[in-house]
């Protein structure tokens, strides 16, 4: 598959700190922030091309079967295929890939200032591994 180069309008962060640091890097929304794509039928891992001007910046992709889509998109060093298979590699159980997600949970418990149960948290994740 071809390599994608981003917007040059909106790079966004995925690819500035990707550039910045030198390491390939992947954008993951849970909506579309811009340009047109096709729904993916509802089946895991199925996708559609996401389009803007006339040029291709990502997919669509559907982590879980009759879930709604997440819109992915390659960064720094990194092609769309890439960003899919990495993407597909990470999701668990639920729809966000599993390093998002938590980072998800760890910040809302610092944000609550809810260290108890933060430190629980971590005991019973990496118990779980």
């Amino acid at each position: 598959m071809a390599r994608v180069l981003p917007i040059r309008e909106k790079p966004g962060l995925r690819f500035f700190l990707g550039v910045i640091l030198n390491m390939p890097s992947i954008g993951v929304a849970k909506s579309k922030l811009w340009g047109t794509a096709r729904e993916p039928n509802t089946n895991k891992g199925s996708y559609s091309f996401l389009f803007h001007a006339g040029k291709r910046i990502g997919i669509v992709l559907r982590t879980q079967t009759k879930v709604r889509p997440l819109f992915i998109s390659p960064g720094h060093k990194i092609t769309i295929a890439t960003a899919k298979k990495i993407v597909m590699r990470c999701v668990k159980n639920f729809r966000i890939p599993e390093p998002l997600r938590l980072a998800h949970i760890v910040s809302k418990m610092y944000k609550d200032k809810n260290y108890a149960h933060f430190k629980s948290f971590l005991k019973n994740y990496s118990d779980n591994k």
